[in-house]
């Protein structure tokens, strides 16, 4: 009855150590490195240009196009302001 039990636990691991190797669920995806991918916009090459020709989705082209646009407006990839307030000068009067 053990040997079974065992052998039951064994192969469901088993099962489950393939699906979740196997299966990307987000977390297998490769590296973009997004100067590439802007660099590429830059020049003219449209998102589905790239896409092909870097094996990523157009999707990940979109996402480093607004992370490079928050850099540029000194804000977070997400879109969510940074925290820092501005001093305000009293009036001289």
């Amino acid at each position: 009855m053990a040997s079974t039990t065992t052998a039951f636990f064994a192969f469901a691991f088993a099962i489950a150590f393939f699906l979740l190797t196997t299966t990307s669920g987000g977390a297998a995806e490769k590296q973009v490195n997004c100067d590439n991918v802007m660099r590429e916009l830059v020049n003219g090459k449209s998102a589905q240009e790239i896409a092909r020709d870097l094996r990523i989705s157009t999707s990940t082209i979109y996402g480093c196009e607004r992370a490079s646009a928050a850099t540029v407006r000194g804000t977070t990839p997400s879109g969510v302001p940074s925290m820092t307030v501005p001093s305000i000068s009293p009036s001289p009067h």
